[in-house]
């Protein structure tokens, strides 16, 4: 019934509207319930249409899908099609419209093909923005029968289509079709710079007795005008490019810090040379300076000694390298500057690093040596404007990361404001764009930054706070926030806010990631003074806490008019320092979070003011203050009280309420019909686990009663924490069947990794009889080998051991005849032997201190031989837990 109705569908809409009108009245609204809930538009169905019996089924199958691809590509970049996060490493995200395009490229080169698919592979081929879905379709091509099908496919070659794999299967179509073609279009295929076309043709060619084209001249084809044209346009891009005339040259450095040493090697052109130090420039684009000899010390008191030599180095050695990697298509990622950690990011195909050393050896008239690099690396990418999108992108971004440095790492702020407007002219829509931008627009306000606008040291500090009353004190921190410079110790992970500050730059990795540890002085961290914490990270947590100005709402009007300028701090975060994105912080979120902090609400609403125009910021900030003085009487539990019982009231889920963990600490008894509200309204397994711990910490006793219901659950969390709520609540012995089912039947794995340790020591900590008995089921649990984490079977034994349970032992010695490389759920590499990683584990995890244990792994130093005494050790033991626990 469906696909009859489809079908009358169809045939209506092919002979009553038009693919604009079709767009209007049908596309956009199954593409917004694609978009809205995951609805897919009938699109496979229209594919299957395309092939139909009746012309008018067909026409109709083809106009439906050209104006669904059209509005989806339409949406796309419009923004109505919403980019979504993926959970995929490195993934940047997908689009719907972008995925729905892609499944009907990649169905219409699977499906059965008509003279009527060409219509939606025109649409390919002459609009979608994806060169890779052209390429999906082109199978397609091949089931297409008929003139219109040789006309359609001569039509891609004069002139030649910008898609060279679309060129690559229209030219094979003509050949297999023997379909007539001009001359003059196949001369000139025979001599085009792509390898690939020019191979087709010259087979085309020989098959038709045609001229001999002679043999290719890749020094006269790089010198023609369409790549003359795209060398000139890679060389605009080259913010940073060596003379013609400038030496290539091999640096060797070696470091020394302590007792670690190492050597590296640059290749590059020497830009310049003072003798004892010298500037190469890279192939990267990197500017790099080389000393004879250099020492740099750390604030950490440490030092590195660096020793440089440069010295000739052939080109033409380099060029043949850059060729092998390119003609095994770079599987290693040798091309990238950071091999596969970078490369994982930027694909195989051209590289900045080949491009460069192409461009340089074209204005070095070197062509030979030029097309060696540049027509390979062209053959990587679809189309040869790609060649300078790549560079474009890639140039654009190194040119982000200079700002970057100069601004976060080097606080020389003429150098950004110069690096930003290079930016913003010559890279438009490249990743630091939108920063540069901003940026460049700062940088004049902010000449006084770090000059006449500085932050004292702590005993300046002490001494001028004396003077200042404490709107002058708020004053005075809040316009200093804009100096904060913060740097990322580890990834992933984001900058400490309240990393120790200093008067002079720190410096910065020139991918503008780790800090420079540069800096002596020490001055205040004005957020830390602000609102008090710990300053700085690792070691220097350990010091005494700072107090700060302890805000209260009353201080909100002097820290509202802060949140009008969104000044950025020269903090710089990233997930993974070869990932390529880096984000640079600002103030107002800080100010919005140390407000909404004290309001216990949302009250500065720092995301929406990223909307609003300079009136509504006003006109927002008076709201903020007019809110504050008619709640600074209020105590911090009226004020926590209110906003929870607004969102409440809002139906607002539990997982994004806010300040029910404090009220829940406060024991605010306004607290308990909500938390047995949501027991009874909250869906996800997720939050209801959240909710049923919460209500642990609040009062055990009050929900005794819901922890009844989800002792049934077939959550095994959910079972866990209800036996935890009647355990804790008073009814141990329900709450120990709970746990006994659980430890005897339930799946490890599907238990959070401290789970099993948690609630065994929960029972043994109780002493009865019957809880013991409980704990030590978990041994005779047929999925006792699902648990995974080595610390987690070790502390199950060695607590039980404690508590005179000595099952746990006996339980490693099946382990430990194991000879293949699987435990239960669990499969390591082939050739591992499971007996053995189970000794390392005892060893190891279990007993590492026991003399015994000690004496085994000195005298068997092989796992293999280790086996046999441990089985000795774990029976003993065993034993001897029994008989302390017969003695008792």
């Amino acid at each position: 019934m469906k696909t009859r109705l489809l079908s009358c569908w169809v045939v209506c809409f092919a002979v009553d509207l038009t693919p604009a009108q079709a767009r209007d009245a049908d596309v956009v609204k199954e593409l917004q319930a694609y978009y809205e809930k995951g609805k897919a538009p009938p699109w496979a169905e229209g594919i299957k249409q395309l092939s139909a019996d009746k012309p008018e089924q067909r026409i109709g199958a083809a106009r439906y899908l050209v104006a669904l691809l059209e509005q989806a590509q339409t949406d796309e970049f419009s923004g109505k099609a919403p980019w979504r996060a993926t959970p995929f490493w490195g993934s940047s995200g997908e689009n719907p419209a972008r995925n729905l395009r892609q499944h009907i490229a990649e169905e219409l080169g699977r499906a059965k093909a008509s003279p009527a698919t060409l219509t939606v592979l025109r649409w390919y081929l002459h609009h979608e923005q994806v060169p890779r879905f052209q390429e999906a379709i082109l199978p397609a091509l091949d089931k297409v029968t008929g003139k219109e099908a040789g006309a359609f496919c001569l039509g891609l070659l004069q002139p030649p289509h910008e898609n060279a794999v679309v060129v690559l299967a229209a030219l094979q179509q003509v050949g297999k079709r023997k379909t007539e073609l001009p001359d003059a279009v196949l001369k000139a295929l025979c001599d085009h710079h792509r390898p690939g076309l020019r191979e087709a043709a010259r087979k085309i060619n020989k098959e038709r007795v045609g001229a001999d084209p002679g043999p290719f001249d890749h020094v006269k084809t790089v010198q023609r005008p369409a790549l003359a044209a795209l060398m000139t346009s890679i060389g605009a891009l080259l913010d940073q490019s060596a003379s013609p005339e400038a030496e290539f040259v091999k640096v060797t450095t070696t470091w020394t810090a302590g007792k670690d040493t190492g050597t590296s090697t640059t290749l590059g052109w020497l830009v310049k040379n003072d003798g004892d130090a010298w500037v190469v420039l890279t192939p990267f684009g990197h500017r790099d300076t080389f000393h004879k000899q250099q020492t740099i010390k750390n604030r950490r008191g440490g030092e590195t000694v660096t020793q440089s030599k440069w010295e000739k180095y052939p080109i033409a050695a380099e060029v043949k390298r850059v060729v092998a990697v390119r003609s095994k298509g770079d599987p290693e990622f040798e091309l990238s500057e950071r091999g596969g950690l970078t490369g994982q990011f930027q694909g195989r195909g051209a590289s900045v690093y080949e491009v460069t050393l192409a461009h340089w050896l074209y204005t070095a008239k070197q062509f030979d040596l030029s097309a060696q690099l540049l027509l390979p690396a062209l053959d990587s990418l679809y189309m040869d404007r790609h060649l300078v999108d790549m560079m474009r992108h890639r140039v654009g971004e190194a040119a982000g990361y200079r700002m970057l440095v100069a601004f976060a790492g080097d606080r020389d702020f003429a150098e950004t404001q110069r690096l930003a407007e290079a930016l913003v002219q010559r890279y438009p829509g490249t990743r630091f764009h939108d920063y540069a931008v901003k940026l460049a627009r700062e940088m004049p306000r902010r000449q006084g930054d770090f000059k006449t606008l500085k932050l004292p040291t702590p005993e300046e500090w002490a001494k001028l706070k004396q003077k200042l009353a404490r709107a002058e004190q708020i004053a005075y921190l809040g316009e200093r926030l804009r100096l904060l410079n913060c740097f990322q110790w580890g990834q992933p992970g984001s900058y400490s806010i309240t990393d120790v500050q200093y008067a002079e730059p720190g410096g910065m990795a020139r991918d503008a990631s780790w800090g420079g540890g540069g800096g002596e002085t020490k001055v205040i961290n004005p957020y830390v003074e602000l609102v008090g914490g710990r300053e700085g990270i690792f070691g220097e947590d350990e010091k005494k806490p700072f107090k700060g100005l302890q805000l209260t709402v009353a201080d909100i009007p002097h820290l509202a008019p802060f949140l009008r300028d969104d000044w950025h701090i020269l903090c710089v975060s990233f997930w993974r320092s070869f990932h390529p994105d880096r984000h640079l912080g600002t103030t107002r979120p800080l100010f919005a979070g140390i407000i909404n902090s004290l309001a216990k609400r949302d009250l500065a609403q720092a995301n929406a003011m990223g909307q609003m125009t300079a009136p509504e910021i006003d006109k927002h900030i008076e709201t903020i203050i007019r809110w504050a003085k008619e709640n600074a009487s209020k105590s911090e539990q009226q004020l926590l009280w209110e906003t929870l019982e607004e969102e409440v009231k809002a139906g607002t889920p539990w997982g994004r309420l806010s300040n029910f963990y404090r009220l829940i600490e406060l024991k605010d008894k306004r607290v308990l019909p909500v938390l047995l509200k949501y027991l009874d309204s909250t869906p996800s397994e997720y939050d209801l686990h959240s909710l049923l711990y919460w209500c642990l910490a609040y009062d055990p006793s009050a929900f005794q009663a819901a922890a009844r219901k989800f002792a049934k659950h077939k959550s095994v969390d959910l079972r866990l924490a209800a036996g935890r709520l009647l355990f804790a609540g008073g009814a141990r012995e329900e709450g120990t069947r709970v746990f006994a089912d659980i430890l005897e039947h339930g799946s490890p794995w599907q238990l959070e990794e401290n789970a099993l340790p948690t609630l065994v020591k929960t029972l043994l900590k109780e002493g009865s009889q019957e809880s013991k008995q409980a704990a030590r089921l978990i041994f005779k649990n047929k999925r006792y080998t699902e648990i995974r984490a080595e610390w987690v079977r070790a502390s199950l034994v060695n607590q039980c051991a404690e508590a005179g349970i000595g099952d746990g032992y006996l339980s490693y010695l099946p382990f430990l005849d194991i000879k293949g490389p699987s435990i239960g759920n669990i499969s390591y590499a082939e050739g591992t032997v499971v007996g053995e990683v189970i000794a390392r584990e005892i060893i190891e995890v279990l007993a590492p201190k026991d003399p015994e244990i000690l004496r085994i792994k000195k005298q068997f130093p092989r796992a293999s031989d280790q086996i046999d005494p441990l089985k000795e050790w774990l029976r003993a033991r065993a034993k001897v837990v029994a008989a302390k626990t017969a003695a008792k």
